[in-house]
């Protein structure tokens, strides 16, 4: 029998935004989307070289964009390498419910 694949809008506009990102960030390195349990919005980190350090994880929400292909609000957060090693280790922390991860782009 054919593997049934289930559609998942919220993976193809994060894979559609990560698209777009790559054409404009050189230094984009590496992304993934953060599963939200309840489906209503794009959750994105972002790791990316020559982003500068802020010492602290500041989300960036952005409205349904239906015009270019982007149904849902969206939340980036972009970290620097360092800052996501930060993260990885514990001393820096994404907003509460950021647990459940897929990598979907590496550089």
């Amino acid at each position: 029998y054919p593997l049934m694949v289930m559609p998942d809008p919220l993976k193809d506009t994060a894979v559609g935004l990560i698209a777009s990102h790559r054409e404009v960030e050189p230094g984009l390195r590496r992304v993934f989307l953060y599963r939200d349990p309840d489906a209503r919005e794009v959750r994105l980190v972002e790791v990316v070289d020559g982003s500068p350090s802020a010492g602290d994880v500041l989300p960036f929400r952005f409205a349904p964009d239906e015009a270019h292909g982007v149904p849902f609000p969206v939340v980036i957060i972009e970290l620097s390498p360092d800052e996501f090693v930060r993260v990885e280790d514990g001393e820096l922390h994404l907003p509460a419910g950021w647990t459940d991860r897929e990598e979907l782009y590496a550089a």
